[in-house]
């Protein structure tokens, strides 16, 4: 079957692709320009001195447990509950993103991940260490892990990924 460009071009063109690539690049990025440099850039300083702060102290957070409800089975649409304690060291739990990354494993027992759930965190114990809880789901068949994993947070910061920095649990 032979398709012509005139039979295409109402689904793939060029105007449409640069307005797309507008409205999900440029303009977002010159938003953000605009918020960071704003009150003689005061956010953005801030950002900057946060971003200093957070990779001086990143290497001694602590994953120091993990626990979830001992089941072998978990049924389709059931939950499961599942709880992280984590050594923070000098930050607080509003720098940090903890999060159930979950999904079905591969022949090699890794996971294939399908989602990551945000944890919250339940207050700080008598010892300094932060807990932190969270609910995932089964939602299809066959074999399924989780792991803990933490990335960094901030409301002026573009993507988590950008500083490259992430804790996993063992």
């Amino acid at each position: 079957m032979k398709l012509a460009m005139r039979n295409l071009s109402p689904i793939f063109n060029t105007k449409r692709m640069v307005s797309e690539y507008a409205s999900q690049s440029y303009f977002p990025v010159h938003q953000r320009w605009n918020l960071l440099n704003r009150d003689d850039i005061e956010r953005g300083r801030a950002l900057t001195h946060w971003k200093s702060y957070l990779q001086e102290h990143w290497s001694r957070i602590k994953i120091k447990g993990v626990e979830d409800v001992p089941v072998s089975e978990i049924g389709i649409g059931e939950k499961l509950s599942v709880k992280s304690y984590i050594d923070l060291a000098a930050l607080s739990p509003d720098d940090v993103c903890v999060q159930i990354y979950h999904g079905t494993l591969n022949e090699d027992g890794e996971i294939n991940a399908e989602d990551a759930i945000p944890m919250e965190s339940r207050g700080r114990l008598d010892d300094g260490t932060h807990p932190f809880e969270g609910v995932i789901s089964s939602y299809k068949t066959g074999l399924h892990g989780y792991t803990v994993r933490i990335l960094p947070r901030h409301d002026d910061l573009h993507n988590p990924h950008e500083l490259a920095l992430i804790h996993w649990a063992s």
